[in-house]
Order: structure tokens, then sequence, then C-alpha cells
């Protein structure tokens, strides 16, 4: 075979790897490194597409590159193309080699309405591969070897799974989705503090951080297309984040072994090894069936969710310990005995450290502040994940536990709230919740800084709001 024939292949290769992706096969996979799969940078997709198409690829018969402009992928603003220019680069890699890149032809398929909230979602202002496969140099892809490995496992489960992806299937698919993402308990930890549910709303508070920050971790630093992005699912839920690990498989670990823990604090009994392996299983099983279904993840990122679930609950359970540390653990010595040092309106402000508060207010506006700002951006959902939950963890430490406070000062007890407080106060949570939702940066037209600075005042804005709830319905129930 010719030398010319040769690179004509590859050429070909090349445009039913990206742009015909499904008639793409196992073998050719091999030649391209499996771009189509794991999304390659804009640097690595350039010279595969600038050596894919040079002057050599050309026939006089049939021209591959003629096939590459006719074929050319276009998205949003932009449109990457192999050029016919007479010295055999892009006019796009001569001017600058980070666009030369083919867009990934899924995104051609989303509707207008599916691109609006994926941009949403990413605060973006445009939609492209540069953008949904971030160009860092932390960022990680996850192993081919690996990819392979479930490859046959994952899509003969996935199209298993996927025979019923309509209502009612899809309804239920959709309710296990939202009762496993993160976002669904983060209220928790402010309603039982709210409420006087101290034991329990310490359990949560610490396995909610933990399973945030450590979650956290492998969907910022490895990136894996999802299914739907390759065509090896039907997109009926279009995630734009990295697919693996499975975050809401993870929470169906946590989530049930985290409620029932909490129940065992604040109720002062125990619950059989059984209840808590059936909790798990059958929020696991539909957990897993409803990810799958919707298109959002493969089998093996479930494995991986699993993993995770496990370690966040060991780290939280270590963790859990530093209570009994400081000395404020049980509730025999989480509440002050003697009257006078009890918080209460009246001597509220007298009595309450100032410094203490606000150190607290000012370590936790730091992790916010390293978490959401470039290059890093950790997390951009800080304002209410941030929000919500260190101001509880703030109030545990600055108002009920006497033995961190520098004149033993803290909260009393309460007796159980009524029906209606109990309503009152998970509506406001729920309210809480709702507005940290709508509380995303403006970006149009607005630099860098700007963006972070609105980042870190909705934060302190959750942060504070709920802190002071939380004190308020707390010296409310005492004075009752």
């Amino acid at each position: 075979m010719s030398l010319s024939s040769v690179e004509e292949l590859k050429c070909t290769l090349f445009l039913q790897s990206h742009i015909f992706p499904e008639s793409a096969k196992p073998a050719e996979e091999d030649t391209f490194k499996r771009s189509k799969r794991r999304m390659l940078s804009a640097d690595e997709l350039g010279r595969v597409r600038l050596e894919a198409c040079t002057p050599a690829t050309t026939s006089e018969s049939g021209s591959p590159r003629a096939l590459t402009d006719s074929f050319a992928v276009s998205s949003g603003d932009d449109a990457h193309a192999c050029s016919s220019s007479a010295d055999g680069k892009s006019d796009d890699a001569s001017r600058n080699p980070d666009v030369a890149a083919i867009e990934p032809s899924w995104l051609d398929e989303l509707t207008v309405e599916e691109r609006r909230k994926l941009k949403s979602k990413l605060e973006l202002e445009s939609l492209d591969s540069h953008s949904i496969r971030p160009e860092l140099k932390y960022l990680a892809d996850f192993p081919d070897w690996l990819d392979e490995l479930f490859r046959e496992f994952d899509d003969d489960v996935i199209k298993a799974f996927q025979k019923h992806t309509e209502h009612p299937v899809y309804a239920v698919s959709w309710f296990f989705s939202a009762l496993t993402s993160i976002e669904s308990a983060l209220w928790m930890p402010f309603v039982l503090f709210s409420l006087g549910y101290d034991s329990a709303a310490t359990v949560m508070t610490n396995v909610l951080l933990v399973l945030s920050l450590i979650s956290q971790v492998p969907k910022r630093f490895l990136w894996r297309p999802r299914p739907w992005m390759l065509r090896r699912a039907k997109g009926v839920r279009k995630d734009p984040t990295s697919s693996f690990p499975s975050r809401g498989v993870t929470c169906a670990v946590v989530f049930p072994v985290m409620i029932l823990f909490a129940l065992e604090q604040e109720l002062a009994r125990e619950f059989s090894l059984l209840l808590y392996v059936f909790a798990v299983l059958l929020t696991v099983t539909f957990t897993t069936f409803a990810r799958i279904n919707v298109g959002a993840h493969y089998p093996s990122d479930v494995l991986g969710g699993l993993v995770l679930g496990t370690v966040v609950l060991t780290v939280s359970f270590m963790t859990l310990r530093l209570w009994s540390v400081l000395g404020c653990m049980s509730s025999a010595v989480r509440y002050p005995v003697a009257s006078g040092f009890q918080l209460r309106r009246e001597t509220f402000w007298a009595l309450v450290s100032a410094k203490q508060l606000l150190a607290c207010t000012l370590i936790s506006f730091m992790v916010a502040l390293v978490s959401g700002i470039s290059p890093i951006r950790f997390w951009l959902k800080n304002n209410y994940v941030y929000g919500l939950l260190l101001s509880s963890l703030t109030f545990r430490f600055v108002f009920v536990c006497p033995s961190c406070s520098p004149s033993g000062v803290g909260l009393s007890a309460v007796a159980s709230p009524s029906f209606w407080v109990h309503a009152k106060t998970i509506l406001t949570g729920g309210l809480m919740i709702a507005v940290s939702f709508a509380l995303k940066p403006k970006r149009r037209g607005v630099p860098e800084w700007a963006v972070n600075a609105q980042r870190l005042l909705k934060f302190l804005l959750m942060y504070c709001a709920t802190l002071v709830v939380m004190v308020h319905s707390r010296l409310t129930l005492s004075s009752v």
C-alpha cells in the first residue's frame, strides 16, 4: 500500500471517528487513541486532525479532504474543519493551535433548550468541546485500558436498562436521581439544628461535609464523557459533567447509613445491621437503574460510586470522633448546666464570644474562596453547598459546644417543638435551598474577578442567613 493510500485511510477513519462516531469500529479506535470516547484535548485533537488532513491524503479520484470540508461539524459560534489551503495546514491551526479541533457531534444534536440548560449548569456563555471538557493541566482522562476492560459489560447493561425510557419508567428514574443528589440533603442539618435535634444534626453535618469534599475530587480532576455524549446510550437526561464515578450511587450508599445512625444518636437506641443492609441495597438498586436508564452513567461508574461511598462513610465516622475529643459529643456535656452560662435572648450578646464567631466565619470564607476561584474552581456550587453546611458547622462549634467556648457558654437543650414549628422550619429550609439555587453569578460581559466576587458574596449571604435563622429559632424555643 502506498504512503498516499495509508494517509487517505487515516483521514477516512478520522472522519468516521468524529463525524460518524456510530460507524467507527473497535479496531479503528486503537489508531486514533479512541478519541471519540475520551474526548482529546484541543491540542491533541488538532494534531491528529492536521496529520489526517495533510496534502498526502488527497487523491485524484476522490479527495477525503473534500469530505472533511463537506461534513465539518460546527457548534455555537465556531466551526472547525480541515482547510484546503495550498500548504496543507488548517487556517485555524495556523492562527491558533488551541482551536484546531472538530466539535463532537453530540453537541449538534442538542435542542436550544438543552443547550440553555447545559450552559446554565456549567455557568458558560457558549457551549463547545473546549467548555464541556475543561482544558486544565491537572485534569486527567479516564484510563483507556480501564474503559476497554468494562466496555462490553457497560454496553450490555446500558442496552438492557434503556429498553424503556418513557413514562412512567422515566418518572421513577427522575425521582431516585433527585432523591440521591447531594443537594437533596443539604437542608437537613439546618432544619435539625433549628429544631434542637443536635445529635442528629451533628452526624449529618459531619457526613455531608465529608461527602461534599471527597466526592468532588474525582468529579473535578478526572474526566470521563458520559455515555449519552458518545452515543453509547440515549440521552434521556443530559448531565454535562464528568461521568466517573456516580455521585448518585455514592449518595445512595451514604444517605441511608447517615439517616439511620443519626436517628440512633438522637433516640439513644440501636438499629439492627439487617436494617442498614436492606436500606442501602434498596436505594443503591433503584439509583443504579435510574442513573443508567437516563443515560447519565456507565455501570462501571456505579462500581466506582460504591467504592467512593464506602470511603466517605469510613472517613465520616473517623472525623465524628473529633467532637468527643473536643468534649461535646454527648448530650450530657453538650449544654451548659448552670443557667448563668446558657444563652438567652436578653444575655446573648453579653455572653457569646464574638472573636470565636468571627474566626469561624473567616475560616469558612477562606474555604469558599479557595474552592470557588480560578484556576482550580473546585466547586462552583460553593454558595449553597458551603453556605448551608459550613454555617451548620459554625453553629455547632460556637453555640452547642461549651467546652470550646472561652467562657463556657452555649445554647440550652429544648423540648420537642410542636407540629407547626416543625412544618414552618422545614418550609424555611426548602426556601433556603430554592434561593440558593437561584443565586448564580452573572457572567455575560463580566470579568473573571467580578464573577468570583459574586460567588463569594452569595456564599456569605447564604452562610449568614442560615446562621441567623438557626440562632433565632433556638433562642425562641428556649424562651418558650
